[in-house]
Parts: C-alpha cells; sequence; structure tokens
C-alpha cells in the first residue's frame, strides 16, 4: 500500500528558503521507505518497496528541479539523480 502527500514543503526547519531543494528516500524502522522533500519532517510518500518510492521521488525531485538522493544501509547518502537546472550555464543551439 502506497501512501502520498500532495504538500512540499522547501524550507529549512527555521523558515529560511534554499535555492536547491532536495528529495530523499529514506528506510523506515517498520521496513517501508518513505520519500521527503527538503527538510520537511511530512513524507512525500510510504511505499513497501524502495523501487516504487524511488519512482515518486523522481517526479517529485523533477518538478522541483532537485537532487535525488538515497540513504544507504550505513546511514549515508549518495546521489541517484540531479535534476537542477542552472540558468548561467542555458544556452539555445543553434
Amino acid at each position: 500500500m502506497l501512501t502520498t502527500s500532495s504538500s512540499v514543503e522547501d524550507t529549512h526547519e527555521h523558515g529560511m528558503t534554499s535555492p536547491w531543494v532536495e528529495v530523499r528516500v529514506l528506510p523506515r524502522v517498520d521496513g517501508k521507505w518513505e520519500a521527503r522533500a527538503g527538510y520537511s519532517n511530512k513524507a512525500l510518500c510510504v511505499s513497501y518497496t524502495l523501487k516504487e518510492a524511488v519512482e515518486i521521488a523522481r517526479v517529485h525531485a523533477k518538478k522541483l528541479r532537485a537532487d535525488l538522493l538515497i540513504q544507504k544501509s550505513d546511514g549515508q547518502f549518495y546521489t541517484e539523480a540531479s535534476y537542477r537546472q542552472n540558468d548561467d550555464l542555458a544556452y539555445s543551439a543553434g
């Protein structure tokens, strides 16, 4: 069973906004996986499988132009993908 949340907060715990938001996939103590955006304590989704949580997190990361991070079993995060867009590097081909 999958549960999702429609609201996404991109503010730090002290109310400061960040130019880049991270979407994180985290293991839960109950064996499920959850995705969170930014520094929010509220889950975007809770899933039974890592694959499903990553798929949903990827959609949110693309929408937010964010990095997608996945937490490994040792507690460290690795970057699965980056959907950031730097306007300074944008160019028009041809």
